[in-house]
């Protein structure tokens, strides 16, 4: 008796086991081999493991910096697609983290997508990989599809289906992945991800694509010269307020000497007003300039009011050409040119520029050199300048030593 009663229990316990341990689900054949770092990933997204998966029927498309999970069971098919991202503070850090955000797709739209998704007919195609006459490369696009019954489970991956001319399974999946971004509206999606994303540091989806803001920056220091000995040198780059883009600078620079001479010298700056593209941008300055100089053994009164258009080209090339008004005991106006060349692996910029007045000529020629530190630190680095002016014959040296917060 209790052999038979034994027995009843474990057929009963048999019976059972399908459902406290899902049974591990066959490869399909013609299937990619499977990434542990899209398995990674999808742990990081949160995603559930469609090798486990209960539903009569499941999908996952991998797209750029998106996943769209699809379900269905007899009485309800769902949906949700989860951009991501990954940031580093840095060009240079090679720490990330990833961002993501999940927005569940309407009865109408889920369903759409899963109708894709069978008129597909993905059990038929292979993947990429095993396809005769499918390229790969570095750069492009891979999408991966997932795929996962009760019984089947199959991932493949297609690298860049658009290029591959003369392939009847990259039209299919090249269509598929059209329809299905119109259908859900994937582009106007992710791209509403990024933009409520903070600006600054470095994004990336994965490829070889690196977008990086330029980060708000603020420096204050020392500066002296020669004849006025004493002041200070401060400014601050913004290229976002919040949310808005303003793309400005300000600074401010102030030399004096104890028997009363000084040098007031502030500029506000706004970019990227016409042109915002790698080899070309465009900014204006207005610099204002108040000093009372020795010269000649007179002193003297000056106020500059400069107004000057620049463009950056290439190879951190700028050239600028604007106005500079003058005032003393009475005023005069003259052309101002000025160009400048960074050095970007060696962090060092020069410049020179010039007032062209009747009969006189001031010009300045500037050499500067930042030295960055560490991410981690507060302090992101040092900024060190030195700077020669001759101003109306008065000459003068000066020397800045600032800190980049």
């Amino acid at each position: 008796m209790i052999q038979i009663r034994t027995a009843i229990l474990l057929v009963f316990f048999l019976l059972e086991l399908p459902y406290v341990y899902p049974q591990s689900k066959k490869m399909e054949d013609n299937t990619t081999t499977i990434d542990v770092r899209q398995e990674a990933l999808s742990k990081k997204l949160e995603l559930s493991d469609l090798k486990k998966s209960n539903h009569e029927l499941a999908f996952r498309f991998w797209g750029h910096g998106q996943a769209v999970d699809i379900t269905a069971d007899s009485t309800r098919i769902i949906g949700t697609v989860t951009n991501y991202i990954y940031h580093q503070k840095k060009s240079a850090d090679h720490r990330t983290d990833t961002l993501f955000n999940k927005a569940p797709l309407s009865p109408d739209q889920a369903k759409t997508a899963y109708e894709l998704f069978l008129n597909l007919k993905l059990l038929n195609i292979p993947a990429g990989e095993k396809i005769k006459g499918w390229s790969k490369g570095a750069d492009g696009i891979t999408y991966i599809i997932e795929q996962a019954d009760k019984g089947i489970y199959s991932t493949k991956s297609y690298w860049t289906p658009s290029i591959q001319h003369g392939l009847p399974e990259a039209r299919a999946i090249s269509d598929f992945v059209n329809n299905l971004s119109d259908t859900l509206k994937l582009e106007e999606t992710f791209k509403s991800f990024k933009n409520n994303l903070p600006h600054k540091g470095c994004y990336h989806t994965g490829g070889l694509a690196l977008m990086c803001y330029v980060s708000n920056s603020f420096w204050a220091g020392y500066s002296a010269s020669t004849k006025l000995p004493y002041g200070f040198y401060t400014g601050y780059n913004a290229g976002y307020i919040g949310g808005t883009k303003v793309n400005m600078g300000a600074s401010l620079q102030y030399n004096f000497s104890r028997n009363g001479f000084y040098h007031l010298n502030t500029a506000l700056a706004k970019s990227k007003i016409f042109y915002d593209k790698a080899n070309l941008t465009d900014y204006i300055v207005y610099r204002y300039q108040k000093r009372k100089i020795n010269i000649r053994n007179a002193n003297e009164k000056f106020e500059n009011h400069q107004l000057v258009y620049r463009l950056q080209l290439r190879n951190n090339f700028n050239v600028g050409a604007g106005i500079d008004y003058l005032r003393n005991e009475g005023n005069v106006s003259a052309i101002y040119l000025s160009a400048s060349k960074g050095l970007t692996k060696l962090n060092i910029n020069t410049a020179i520029s010039a007032s062209f007045f009747e009969g006189q000529t001031n010009y300045k020629i500037d050499l500067s050199k930042s030295i960055y530190f560490n991410s981690r630190f507060f302090v992101k680095g040092l900024s060190l300048g030195v700077s020669y002016e001759d101003f109306m014959r008065y000459r003068d040296m000066y020397f800045n030593l600032a800190l980049l917060l």
